[in-house]
């Protein structure tokens, strides 16, 4: 492919050719490297100047062989693809193999004489297929192997007599020419060409190929049979008999249409070229070895004139306008570059109140020979870049001495930064998280809804705040306190996530402990009412019990006398499940609830704790909802409750617990802290006690603060109200007169109401035939359930110890269907006894009942490969479903 020289001049190809990032090499006549772009270096791992005089060959893996290719030199790979791309290997720096696609070109001298040749490469994916690639498998060569080469090769035969006459002709001529193969033979082959161009039977070519015995790569124009053209190249070659004299010839044609209009292309991209490089906002010039400007683009010109009012132009040495500092500067540079080092530098120009930074690359340029000729300048303005690193770098300094722990992500997730303050909390170094996905440090305690909704936030362009449990790297777990604001670009989008952490744990444990105390406090003063309410309530058991018996032959009496008897047992489930739930230890579990209900559930347990001489008075006008924690909301009002109470303790009053809906505009959420206009459930706490006196009025929220003597109270109260009420999003006022009263009112977010499901009663329960090990330690338990089982028409065999119940199911592991087993039991419990049943046969279905256990959760259970967990005490109804959803679906344990 001819290949003329570009822009300006072949030295200034050179200064361009070391700046492109593309893969592209030149070579001599021989085959050794005379330039190489930094793409190709960057492709092969070799750096600057490493390469230059090595044989291009000794870079291709020879597939052949196994080895890198030493033996074939020249312009080989050139040659063989001088009209469209070949696909080979290369050998990287470090030994592995690079499948590529080579597109060669050639440079001509003034006589029209190639000098060297250009080559340009292209990564090839695994899945591309190779292009006229050198390295062919064998085939098997038959009797008609050569004549099936000549049918199928892609390039024309043309094969003439000694007269010039077409004698044979391949698949590719015709394809060519669009002639038939009867219509070409007898032909005289020089009839082919257009007349205008040379042919055949010019007496210098034939010259040549008697001479010679053949003609290579010569190239002519093709007339069409439908009167279109064809550039065409030839390598022409005499046939000879037996004797020696010539009998005829064969031509090898290639169709080069492609090829030409690469070339047509190449020129017009050459004649942009200057253009290009004249428009470029980058200063570039080029000079010889005596510091004399061979070229100069219209930039550079500009910068000059801007700073050192100097008109630049070719042939001016550049020395002669600079002043000592700048001179050495300069010729330092330029004598390093000349010895091969290419150079890459910043430098400031500052001319009174002008100054720029700027970035210099220089190459060498080098001649045909490879003897360097000069020196290339590409000089780009940084000036805002520098300024912007200045300001990056007083940021990242602020950054690396906070306290608080600062991660930065991608838009995925990924770590891009981490600061020093999260490494110490962590225990990660930055080489470890950096990298990583930021979930790598979650502790695995919070649900999907949890960062779904965080996710939901962030990615719209909001700001998240909230609380985390993380891991660390020794596998602790730690509390933060976490801020995430995306980062936008100037099109809006959002590119990185900045995450600000402050570790809690501290805080966290002192609160939970605090919070702790505080129920522990309040449940020592329920003692006493709830064993009143417990009195009453077996007091109607028995009662109705005893009445039962008495009228046993009376059926319609036994029945409503049974009623009761359940109904005063469900107050009794219900007033234990109060006492479970309002001392439970564990985080926060936020979901909607109905504030009216919890505010009647803790009057109910206050009223035995207060006197007689308290009036309480309770009034609901809302039925709404809020996100919320049920247990806190029922702590902040058994706290401010038993406040109002203790302020009347002397005299006795009235206490009024009131829940309204209010909407809430602009004007006045001004008058709350940190709370946006909307819709909101308001609780006013009203007492007529002693009030509180003014001076203190400022401090009631805070930790450890009280008026109580010593051993009535620990100052957290109102302070875990407060952090209560801003944990939910809410906020708190008090209002007091003393003598008077005190009002405290609280607002809390309303959430949009959630469909509740309708209650289907289910008339018939379901049923079933399968065997079942019911085992627990409680005669009476074994009695009743192993009754209900067997009305809903199951097989039961009950067991009273669990190390019996493991004896029978070992003796006949496929007896059973489905096994049923009370937790606590001595011996083995109903974690242990489910193992070693699930050892022996691990498809059993395993149901865990229990009343109450700090060890028993649906993770825990289901990690043993527990079915299902069911808490006592267990209706017929949810027993029936139970049994049947294990049985027919293999359901994870809940």
């Amino acid at each position: 492919m001819n290949y003329v020289g570009a822009w300006q001049s072949k030295d200034t190809i050179e200064s361009m050719f070391n700046s492109l990032t593309d893969a592209v090499f030149s070579v001599d006549q021989s085959g050794r490297l005379l330039s190489t772009s930094p793409g190709f270096n960057s492709m092969l791992g070799y750096c600057m100047g490493e390469m230059q005089g090595r044989l291009f060959s000794e870079m291709v893996y020879c597939v052949e062989q196994g080895n890198p290719a030493t033996a074939s030199g020249g312009m080989h790979w050139f040659l063989h693809s001088n009209d469209k791309p070949v696909c080979i290997e290369l050998v990287h720096k470090d030994g592995h193999t690079i499948p590529v696609t080579l597109q060669s070109m050639f440079l001509l001298d003034d006589s029209g004489r190639r000098t060297e040749a250009i080559g340009i490469l292209e990564k090839l994916h695994p899945s591309q297929s190779s292009i006229d690639s050198p390295h062919q498998p064998q085939y098997d060569q038959g009797p008609d192997f050569l004549e099936n080469v000549f049918h199928t090769t892609g390039d024309g035969i043309l094969v003439t007599d000694a007269c010039g006459m077409i004698i044979r002709v391949n698949a590719a001529v015709t394809k060519i020419l669009g002639f038939s193969e009867s219509e070409l033979l007898g032909k005289n082959a020089s009839s082919l060409a257009l007349r205008n161009q040379a042919t055949a039977t010019d007496p210098s070519l034939i010259d040549r190929i008697y001479k010679d015995g053949f003609f290579e790569n010569y190239e002519t124009t093709w007339q069409r049979k439908d009167g279109s053209t064809c550039p065409v190249e030839m390598n022409i070659s005499t046939l000879k008999d037996s004797r020696g004299t010539v009998s005829g010839g064969v031509a090898i044609v290639r169709d080069i249409s492609e090829r030409k209009a690469a070339e047509a292309a190449l020129r017009r991209s050459e004649a942009n070229l200057s253009s290009l490089v004249d428009n470029t906002k980058d200063f570039i010039c080029s000079v010889d070895t005596e510091s004399r400007i061979l070229t100069l683009n219209r930039p550079f010109r500009a910068l000059y004139k801007h700073f050192f009012g100097v008109e630049l132009e070719a042939g001016m040495n550049m020395l002669d306008y600079m002043d000592d500092r700048q001179h050495d500067y300069w010729r330092d540079t330029h004598l390093r570059t000349l010895q091969g080092e290419h150079i890459l530098l910043e430098q400031r120009f500052r001319q009174g109140d002008k100054e720029m930074f700027v970035e210099t690359s220089t190459n060498p340029i080098r001649d045909a020979d490879g003897k360097t000729i000069g020196v290339s300048y590409f000089i780009r303005d940084i000036t805002e870049r520098k300024r912007a690193e200045e300001e990056r770098v007083r940021l990242q300094t602020a950054i690396e001495q906070a306290d608080e722990s600062i991660v930065i992500t991608d838009s995925d997730g990924m770590i891009v930064y981490v600061n020093p303050s999260f490494v110490r909390t962590t225990g990660y170094s930055r080489k470890e998280a950096i990298g990583q996905h930021i979930s790598f440090i979650r502790s695995g305690r919070h649900d999907k809804a949890f960062f779904d909704d965080m996710l939901d936030t962030i990615t719209s362009g909001g700001v998240w705040k909230g609380h985390f449990l993380s891991k660390k790297k020794d596998g602790t777990y730690y509390d933060e306190e976490s801020t995430i604001s995306p980062v936008k670009n100037n099109k809006g989008e959002i590119t990185h996530y900045v995450a600000l952490m402050r570790d809690v744990t501290q805080e966290f444990v002192l609160e939970q402990q605090l919070r702790q105390a505080q129920k522990m406090e309040a449940i020592g003063k329920l003692a006493g009412g709830i064993a009143h309410d417990f009195n009453n309530i077996l007091s109607a058991i028995i009662g109705f019990t005893e009445m039962t018996l008495y009228n046993c032959d009376n059926v319609q009496d036994v029945r409503g006398n049974m009623n009761q008897v359940l109904k005063a047992a469900e107050r009794a489930e219900e007033l234990v499940k109060q006492i479970l739930t309002f001392s439970r230890r564990g985080g926060e579990h936020k979901k909607p609830i109905r504030l009216s209900a919890v505010m009647n559930d803790s009057m109910k347990l206050l009223r035995a704790t207060i006197p007689s001489t308290i009036e309480i008075r309770h009034i609901a006008e809302s039925d709404a909802r809020v996100l919320a924690d049920i247990t806190q909301m029922q702590q902040l009002y058994m706290n401010l409750c038993t406040n109002a109470a203790y302020a009347m303790r002397e005299k006795g009053g009235k206490l009024e617990v009131r829940l309204t809906e209010v909407l809430l505009d602009y004007e006045e959420s001004m008058h709350y802290k940190d709370i946006q206009p909307g819709h909101y459930l308001k609780s006013t706490v009203r007492d007529n006690g002693t009030g509180i006196p003014l001076d203190i009025l400022d401090r009631i929220f805070d930790p450890f603060f009280t008026t109580k003597d010593v051993g009535e109270g620990t100052g957290m109260g109102l302070a875990m109200v407060h952090g209560i009420v801003k944990q939910h999003g809410g906020a708190i006022t008090v209002a007091s007169t003393p003598g008077l009263g005190t009002t405290f009112t609280i607002l809390l977010p309303r959430v949009e109401e959630v469909p509740e499901e309708e209650t289907r009663i289910i008339e018939t329960l379901p049923t079933g035939t399968e065997r079942i090990l019911f085992v627990d330690d409680e005669a009476l338990l074994v009695q009743s359930n192993s009754s209900m089982l067997e009305t809903l028409g199951y097989q039961v065999t009950a067991m009273k110890s669990s190390l019996d119940a493991l004896a029978v199911f070992r003796g006949d592991p496929s007896r059973f269907d489905i096994v049923i087993s009370d937790q606590t039991m001595p011996n083995l419990t109903g974690f242990e006894l489910a193992r070693e049943i699930l050892r022996l046969r691990p498809d059993m279905p395993v149901i865990l009942s229990t009343g109450y256990s700090d060890q028993v959760t649906p993770e825990k259970a289901q990690e043993v490969g527990i079915r299902a967990v069911v808490m006592k005490p267990v209706r017929r109804r949810d027993l029936a479903q139970k049994v049947r959803n294990v049985l027919d679906h293999s359901i994870p344990a809940d």
